[in-house]
């Protein structure tokens, strides 16, 4: 992945990544923002569907929450600082929880993870939010993880999940928030747009050989 404005995508830079991977057994895959390397400039294929980088400011969390419906205050959203056994199999259905759970509890920053469940307690909705520092020094907040039981969605409880996240970013320090949404799931697009984000740059794999 490119890190800064620097990087570019010549033939010495290609070969040497490539032969390290070689090395190793792996596959070329190079992560590409478009803010930093355009698509079609590697010649590699396409190895993801693009995604969006959606971003939005954090203010305080009073004006927060007045970006989402008032029934989502009403849902009850616990967090933990581990995830759960249940919200690792909810995530990775079948993958050892452990395991989940040491890959999704690493982070250079704080880390937290949002659970629902209904009355007779069963999960029904989880999320996942860290805190990480750039080089420019800004704090941002990543929601991952964002998931809904079928069975439950459109009563707002992804609302409720999201703005406690964001809430929880504020008091960590977070100044910007950012999620990653396929760019051809316009659903999930249109409803994060209208909880305050907007499309900062888009990113895809490209693979190389």
């Amino acid at each position: 992945m490119p890190l800064d404005r620097s990087a570019h995508a010549d033939a010495p830079t290609l070969h040497a990544i490539g032969s390290w991977y070689a090395e190793r057994g792996l596959p070329v895959l190079l992560a590409l923002p478009e803010r930093l390397i355009a698509a079609r400039t590697v010649g590699g294929e396409p190895a993801s569907p693009t995604v969006h980088i959606l971003t939005r400011d954090l203010d305080d969390s009073a004006s927060i929450a007045s970006d989402f419906p008032t029934t989502s205050t009403e849902i009850d959203v616990e967090l933990a600082p581990t995830p759960s056994a249940r919200w690792s199999q909810s995530y990775r259905p079948g993958t050892d929880a452990d395991l989940v759970a040491a890959v999704a509890g690493s982070a250079q920053g704080p880390v937290t993870f949002a659970t629902v469940v209904d009355e007779s307690g069963s999960l029904i909705a989880t999320g996942r939010a860290a805190v990480t520092s750039s080089p420019s020094g800004v704090a941002w907040l990543g929601v991952t993880a964002l998931w809904t039981d079928p069975a439950h969605r459109r009563r707002h409880i992804a609302d409720a999940v999201l703005a406690r996240l964001m809430a929880w970013g504020v008091t960590h320090g977070a100044q910007s928030a950012y999620v990653q949404v396929e760019a051809d799931n316009a659903v999930a697009g249109r409803w994060y747009r209208r909880r305050g984000f907007a499309l900062h740059h888009t990113s895809h794999y490209e693979s190389v050989t």
